[in-house]
Parts: structure tokens; C-alpha cells; sequence
């Protein structure tokens, strides 16, 4: 009885929060206050908005059961929020930003659109969008991932789960282990806050969930490899005139958790490749899983990056070329209670990054 009030109240609470997100959203955009922060900004010269994509989907991002849900957006929600994006900044690439000493004419008013991990659906369904809108872009590639054709991870664990968790409510079994028994109840519990703690686990016990996950059966490499499969070289190569590319490391590992030599291995290595493989200048770097640290800023300079992201939520400074801040987007990111796209709800995620009604914030990145 109280875990189940527990939860009712939770939810109650989110809807409030929602509502109230909402409501403030719509005051915040139609008041002409998303305007003037992006004057206030432009006047400083020295801000610039950095937006991440993942992954987008055809259908319904609710109906995804074989990768993480929430580093989706629908194509039909991808279309109008890079349609807003266009007609309110100066879209760049990190390119433009070279020699950025002074204020720029952009600087307050550029925006940066970015895609993390190199997914097919990319090139199938963003691609389109972009070349239509005239809208350039810049996808971090992890090259050692690309080049082995593996599967991320993320969404074999995910899929696994998923079916696990399936399987559990349907006849009530508890599959493999007392640990992975744990994650499945946290899995249904809240997935994105699972996830977002799987991303600091270090190589060896991924692996070893992974093989866990085999072993009872969770998988379905098949259906794995159709869904979630990252570009080749030679699509990428193909995509040069429209798509500017940078590292997202080479084995997506997160690059705090290495020492100095591999650390400088990764970070050579993954620019060399794709550089290499695309023939594309390389001068950008998106930190894997958001990880990194002032060792990690330094050697990332010493490789010959210029610029680094990050996935911490807000607006970033020129002067932080080795920690700019992003801001996620998802299909939740600007979703009204209807379930349609709020182009109230996206300005404000937009002009407004580190509003959270109720303290309500959950990192959704991968």
C-alpha cells in the first residue's frame, strides 16, 4: 500500500511539474522573453547555443523496445524543431568558430547542431531533413566502434532488459542472478536514471552484464544489429559535402577512467581514423558519455582538437573551448500533454536550459 501511494504521488508530482513547465513555457516564448535573452546574449558576444542529437525515428519514439527511447526524436518532431532552430539563430559548425579571439557577429545568436555515436538512421531520416532546411551539422563518430561494426552497448543492455523485464511481468520469473534481478526491477522502475549510472561503469563490468544478458537469453543479435547499426566509412564518406565530422573517442569509453597513455591513444587515434577513412579535417570532440576531466582538456589540446563538448546542460562560453556546454534534445524534450511537439516547451529548453520545475532534472545522455 505505501509503495503504491509512493509511486501515485510521484506521479502526481511529475504532472504538476509538467503542467507547470508548460505553463511557463508558453509565458516564457509568447511574452517575447525567449527574444530578448537571445538579445542579451548576442550583446555579450562571447555565448553560443549547442544542441545533441542521438538518434531519430520514423514512428513512435513510445513504441522503441530494442534501444533507449529517450535518444529519440520522431522525424515529424525533428522536421520543426530544426525548422524553429533555422529561422531563429545563425546555424555553424565548429569550422566557423576557428579563430574566435573576439565577438563574432553570430556570437549570443549561433547555434550548433550535433549528433553523438554515428547511428544508420542518421543519414536516413536526418540527412533529409537537413539538406531541405539548408541546415549544417556535425555528427562525433566513435571510430573504433564503426570501423568493428559493433553493436552499442547501451542498447544490448537496454534490449535485453526490456525483454527481461517483459518476461517477468508476463509470468512472473525472476531471470539470471540477484544483481541482474536488481537492475531489471530498476530497469522498470526508471530506466533513464539506470541508464544514466551504467554510463560510469568501467569496461569490464559492461562486459560482464553484457554476457550475463547472453546467458539467460536476453538477446537477440539479429534483431539488435537491424535496428541499432552505426554508419560505414563509405556512407560517411558520402556525407562530407553536408555533414562535418568529429571524435566521439575511438572505443566510446569514457576518457577519465584511462591512464595518460591510453588516454593519449584514444584521442589520436580516433582523429586519425576518421580523418583517414573520410577525408574530412577533423578539429572537434565530443567527450564520451559527458566524462572528462582537466587532464583529459589538456591532452585533448595536445592531440590537435580546438574544440570540445561536453554534456552538461546550458549555454556555452567561447572561452571554454575544451568543456562547451550542450543541450540534449529528445522527442520528451518538447512534448505537451497531448503528447505533440510545443514550440513553447522547445524555446524554453532553448533560452531557458536550467529551468527544472520541483527540481525535477534527469540526465537522459548516452
Amino acid at each position: 500500500m505505501f509503495e503504491g501511494g509512493a509511486k501515485i504521488k510521484a506521479l502526481v508530482r511529475a504532472k504538476a511539474g509538467r503542467s507547470l513547465r508548460i505553463m511557463l513555457a508558453m509565458l516564457f516564448y509568447y511574452s517575447g522573453a525567449f527574444h530578448l535573452v537571445r538579445w542579451a546574449r548576442r550583446s555579450s558576444g562571447r555565448s553560443l547555443t549547442i544542441v545533441t542529437y542521438h538518434r531519430i525515428a520514423e514512428g513512435d519514439v513510445d513504441e522503441i523496445r530494442d534501444s533507449l527511447p529517450f535518444l529519440f526524436v520522431s522525424r515529424r518532431t525533428f522536421e520543426k524543431q530544426i525548422a524553429f532552430l533555422k529561422k531563429h539563430y545563425t546555424l555553424l559548425n565548429f569550422k566557423d568558430l576557428e579563430g574566435t579571439t573576439g565577438s563574432k557577429p553570430w556570437a549570443g545568436d549561433g547555434l550548433i547542431i550535433t549528433f553523438d555515436d554515428g547511428y544508420a538512421d542518421n543519414l536516413e531520416l536526418a540527412v533529409p531533413v537537413l539538406n531541405k532546411l539548408g541546415a549544417p551539422s556535425t555528427m562525433f563518430l566513435p571510430a573504433g566502434m564503426i570501423s568493428e561494426r559493433r553493436i552499442p552497448w547501451w542498447d544490448e543492455v537496454y534490449h535485453g532488459l526490456w525483454r527481461l523485464s517483459a518476461e517477468d511481468a508476463e509470468n512472473g520469473d525472476g531471470a539470471g542472478g540477484e544483481s541482474l534481478r536488481e537492475l531489471i526491477r530498476r530497469f522498470r522502475e526508471n530506466s533513464s536514471a539506470l541508464f544514466a549510472e551504467l554510463n560510469g561503469w568501467d569496461e569490464d563490468r559492461v562486459e560482464s552484464l553484457r554476457d550475463e544478458l547472453r546467458k539467460v537469453g536476453a538477446t537477440d543479435e539479429n534483431r539488435l544489429a537491424s535496428v541499432n547499426r552505426l554508419l560505414t566509412w563509405e556512407e560517411l564518406r558520402g556525407m562530407t559535402g553536408s555533414m562535418e565530422f568529429g571524435s566521439h573517442g575511438h572505443s566510446h569509453t569514457p576518457l577519465d577512467k584511462m591512464d595518460t597513455g591510453r588516454l593519449r591513444e584514444e584521442l589520436l587515434m580516433s582523429r586519425k581514423m576518421i580523418e583517414e577513412k573520410t577525408g574530412a579535417q577533423v578539429t572537434s570532440i565530443a567527450y564520451p558519455c559527458g566524462s572528462y576531466s582537466r587532464t583529459v582538456t589538456e591532452m585533448a589540446g595536445e592531440a590537435g582538437y580546438d574544440f570540445a563538448v561536453t554534456q552538461e546542460p546550458g549555454i556555452a562560453r567561447l572561452e571554454d573551448a575544451f568543456s562547451l556546454k550542450r543541450i540534449n534534445v529528445w522527442e520528451g524534450t518538447a512534448r505537451d500533454l497531448r503528447g505533440e511537439f510545443s514550440t513553447a516547451l522547445f524555446a524554453m529548453a532553448l533560452g531557458w536550459p536550467d529551468f527544472h520545475p520541483m527540481g525535477n532534472r534527469k540526465k537522459r545522455d548516452s
